[in-house]
């Protein structure tokens, strides 16, 4: 009886012995997210203001996406390594960002900088925290698959508000065709440059 109680007691206080560490999760996460040529599926994005987006997605790794985004409302976005475009049917206006590279790379590129903290293994996956207060977004809570794949982020700006990013049903097997970024802007539509460099 002594023996199985010491056992029992090893296991409560001693389970870190067994857990991936924040910095190790972080760098399987990186490489998870880096090794796969395409990607598809429907993703769900709220912003501060609790307006939620949803939308079908193809991306091409590197740097290539395609959003077209059904609720609340349609729109499209798409984006190669040299520019984005976000057209709105509805009022026919598009706004077209010169990228030159700048906001490629995905989530891997977006986390660069960052530093992970803490970190929780789950029934189906891991949660990492990483923070850099230089950063818009001080904290970013990544939740991943038993295989290091994203299932969803949150954004935690300096005034804790948060913007949510979750991936459903993601595939990576979708023969995605290169016709999808590039972006010819229809007639009569009012075009917006450059919004992003607006200060």
């Amino acid at each position: 009886m002594k023996i199985k109680f010491i056992i029992i007691l090893f296991f409560l206080i001693t389970p870190k012995v067994w857990a991936i560490p924040a910095s190790e999760i972080l760098e399987r996460f990186k490489n998870r997210m880096t090794n796969f040529e395409n990607l598809s599926g429907t993703i769900s994005w709220t912003t501060q203001l609790g307006i939620t987006y949803i939308g079908n997605f193809k991306y091409i790794n590197p740097g290539k996406l395609y959003i077209k985004i059904t609720s609340p409302q349609s729109s499209l976005l798409v984006a190669n390594r040299k520019k984005l475009w976000l057209y709105d049917p509805s009022h026919k206006i598009c706004s077209l960002q010169n990228l030159d590279n700048k906001l490629s790379g995905g989530i891997v590129n977006l986390i660069k900088e960052y530093q992970p903290i803490l970190s929780e293994k789950t029934a189906d996956g891991y949660i990492i925290q990483l923070v850099n207060s230089s950063k818009p977004y001080p904290t970013i809570i990544i939740s991943m698959d038993e295989t290091f794949f994203l299932k969803k982020t949150v954004l935690i700006d300096k005034a804790n508000k948060e913007t949510n990013l979750t991936i459903i049903s993601p595939s990576t097997t979708e023969n995605i065709m290169k016709k999808f970024f590039k972006f010819e802007v229809p007639a009569n539509t009012q075009v917006i440059k450059n919004p992003l460099d607006i200060k």
